[in-house]
């Protein structure tokens, strides 16, 4: 799933909307950093937010280093983008200087949150390319979101065409698969956005998209997923192209469940281990006749910790496959030797018991038993 993925994700670069603003200053900042602070995302972040006071400048010349100095060049990109991690890949994209779309979007807000800015990588469909998908940014300055396209303004003069424009003036040419990233009230469906706001629109409103936007930058990443999820859902119209971009969502959100899954298996292992030591220890204790000689006490305390163990190992387990189905771990071959265990600790705490009331000259006498 996720190579067909990557190969939707080889963009393309033109501009066609102008921009008049006046960021010379900002322009002239972000072209000519010192070489020894362009190293990473960090010394750069730090070298643009010493030099220049707000963060729509900042935000300008984070934009100018990165359509000056990534290259757009689809070399490696499945390696890059799918087989590293997200920090990798940023790190990857610095060093080599060079990538796709995703790249370009990856280092760009990478930076603004570094700098305390808001962001976020945005994918979707353009117009005249309505198979291949896209990555862009949405930033926050102020209390606005705007949108920006870093890829379709490589190498700008003196003007970009897709730095911070308003939600109406992107959607003329970017449909995100997410429609709260349209930024709209009434977001435009995939047929209408073809047709040019012609058409019926997405069966998804937004009365608040600010506050829903905030609620959802505050989620954690599994819970942006299922949110995600859900409202992609209701953009389905039986594209394929759709239907791909749904089905690699619902594959992250299981790889997420997978890896959470994983964690609370090993957990469930690591307390059945601890307990078997235990266990074992009292045993081989049991074996060698209490030899050397415990208070009562103590030799009853060795067994205490044991059922509180093997509790949490099977309470770990529970939510094991609960949301996702479980096929990677043997999770009846794990209830077994907990059972065993258990069963292991009732053999040993009718011994102790019987051991405990009998009287110090007829003790020698169950070992033999």
């Amino acid at each position: 799933m996720k190579w067909l993925i990557i190969l939707l994700l080889i963009c393309f670069c033109f501009g066609t909307i102008t921009q008049a603003q006046n960021y010379t200053r900002a322009d002239a900042v972000g072209s000519s950093v010192p070489a020894h602070y362009s190293s990473g995302v960090d010394s750069l972040a730090i070298y643009l937010q010493h030099i220049l006071q707000n963060d729509e400048e900042r935000v300008r010349a984070a934009y100018r280093w990165v359509t000056q100095n990534i290259r757009y060049d689809k070399d490696s990109m499945l390696y890059i983008n799918w087989s590293l991690d997200a920090a990798a890949k940023l790190e990857a994209t610095m060093r080599r200087r060079k990538g796709v779309c995703d790249n370009f979007a990856t280092v760009f807000t990478a930076l603004l949150h570094k700098m305390q800015i808001p962001s976020f990588i945005v994918n979707g469909l353009t117009h005249g390319h309505p198979q291949i998908a896209h990555s862009w940014n949405a930033v926050q300055l102020g209390h606005s979101w705007l949108l920006c396209d870093p890829t379709w303004d490589i190498n700008y003069r003196n003007e970009t065409s897709y730095f911070l424009l308003s939600p109406s003036q992107f959607l003329e040419n970017h449909w995100p698969f997410d429609p709260m990233w349209q930024l709209k009230e009434q977001p435009l469906s995939l047929n209408a956005f073809e047709r040019r706001g012609r058409g019926d629109p997405a069966a998804i409103s937004f009365p608040a998209v600010q506050d829903t936007i905030t609620r959802f930058l505050g989620m954690d990443s599994l819970q942006q997923l299922e949110a995600t999820a859900a409202r992609i859902a209701k953009m389905q119209d039986g594209r394929e192209i759709l239907r791909i971009w749904g089905a690699y969502n619902e594959m992250n959100i299981a790889i997420i469940y997978g890896e959470r899954d994983m964690l609370a298996y090993n957990a469930a292992v690591e307390k059945l281990n601890a307990a078997n030591r235990l266990l074992n220890r009292f045993i081989a204790f049991r074996n060698a006749m209490f030899i050397p000689a415990k208070a009562d006490a103590e030799v009853a305390e060795m067994l205490h910790p044991v059922a509180p163990l093997l509790s949490a190992a099977r309470d770990t387990m529970a939510g094991i496959g609960v949301v996702r189905e479980n096929f990677q771990y043997d999770e009846e071959g794990l209830k077994q030797r907990i059972s065993s265990a258990e069963k292991k600790l009732k053999q040993c705490k009718a011994f102790l018991e019987t051991y405990l009331r009998t009287s110090l000259a007829g003790r020698p006498a169950l070992f033999y038993e």
